[in-house]
């Protein structure tokens, strides 16, 4: 299950630095190991700042490395349920979505193997904080 991590960072005392927000995935099983898990990361990197979390329903798939932006993509399944009493085709469309790590938007459409990709667009997430 993952989580979405608000943070607004705090400036660090300089003028020239404000208030910002920064966002993360965390892979958490309860809101509150996702919250334990995202202040614990923050610290190590002395980060501080108020977190907000939102749960999020969809799958992560891919590899983080400094080069990979994270993606959500929009997937659509449908299902061929045979025909009706009339003979015509029934279908069932089923739809989700998923977050995906990948260098450009032709690598995150092709690391989907399933359903179809109806929608993808780059996020502002930066990282991905696993226990």
């Amino acid at each position: 299950m993952y989580y979405l991590a608000t943070v607004v960072v705090n400036g660090n005392g300089e003028e020239s630095e404000k208030p910002h927000k920064e966002q993360y995935l965390v892979d958490a099983v309860t809101f509150t190991e996702a919250e334990a898990l995202c202040t614990k990361e923050l610290r190590n990197y002395g980060i501080e700042g108020v977190i907000t979390l939102s749960h999020k329903d969809a799958p992560f798939v891919g590899e983080i490395d400094p080069e990979t932006k994270i993606y959500e993509v929009s997937i659509e399944e449908v299902e061929d349920l045979g025909l009706d009493k009339k003979g015509n085709p029934r279908s069932k469309t089923t739809k989700s979505k998923c977050y995906v790590a990948a260098h450009s938007l032709e690598e995150g459409i092709k690391s989907i193997d399933y359903g179809d990709v109806v929608g993808i667009k780059e996020t502002k997430i930066l990282g991905l904080i696993e226990p």
